[in-house]
């Protein structure tokens, strides 16, 4: 189904939009068209590269569980590699 839709442009942009519509031989309504369908695919594909961005991410990441012994082992360790065992408190 088509509806009918009244637009509001510049005279100047309608002569060039003619012009155009002229030589490509495709109607102005059909030129519109074009551009709103253009428009959405491009918000389609955006959605979609965004949302595969995410899952993509997702799989690649992970919660990380570390016990509280687990993580005073890795702080003493660092302190000695980096101050030497002298220093640990």
């Amino acid at each position: 189904m088509k509806t009918k839709l009244t637009l509001n442009i510049d005279d100047a942009v309608i002569e060039k939009v003619k012009a155009v519509s002229k030589k490509r031989k495709i109607s102005i309504s059909a030129m519109v068209e074009n551009y709103f369908e253009s428009i959405l695919d491009l918000q389609i594909r955006k959605k979609t590269e965004q949302k595969s961005f995410t899952q993509r991410f997702r799989k690649l990441t992970r919660a990380v569980t570390i016990s509280d012994k687990e993580l005073e082992s890795m702080r003493y360790e660092h302190i000695k590699t980096k101050h030497g065992p002298k220093n640990i408190s």
